[in-house]
């Protein structure tokens, strides 16, 4: 996930991998869907986040949205987690071969953190 906003200053945007537990439509024509998820990089504590997201644009490759409720102007940019997102954004190597799911399951169980 990015998150894209001025709240963010000059670098405009942040990054976090995320875990998504669930997604409620609206099923309404308003393009709008409810995204439970799990927040890895915000404080613990507060990682467990719930948003309510307008659409923007949607194609196999990723999910562009404006978050709606947070009182600022905030985008949201999801796409399936790569192991070159992971090292670009965190220097996090993902070991050759290995499923990214799994992998952060696995660091994610090594820290005791639960799902």
């Amino acid at each position: 996930m990015e998150l894209l906003g001025e709240e963010f200053g000059p670098s405009l945007r942040t990054y976090s991998p995320v875990k998504v537990f669930g997604v409620r439509l609206s099923n309404d024509g308003s393009r709008r869907f409810g995204l439970d998820f799990f927040h890895a990089n915000y404080p613990c504590g507060v990682q467990h986040k719930n948003y309510t997201i307008q659409t923007i644009e949607r194609n196999r490759f990723f999910l562009l949205g404006s978050v709606e409720g947070s009182g600022v102007s905030r985008l949201i940019l999801l796409s399936p987690i790569s192991a070159a997102w992971l090292s670009e954004h965190f220097q996090i190597e993902v070991p050759h071969g290995e499923d990214v799911g799994r992998f952060l399951e696995r660091k994610q169980a090594s820290k005791g953190i639960a799902p």
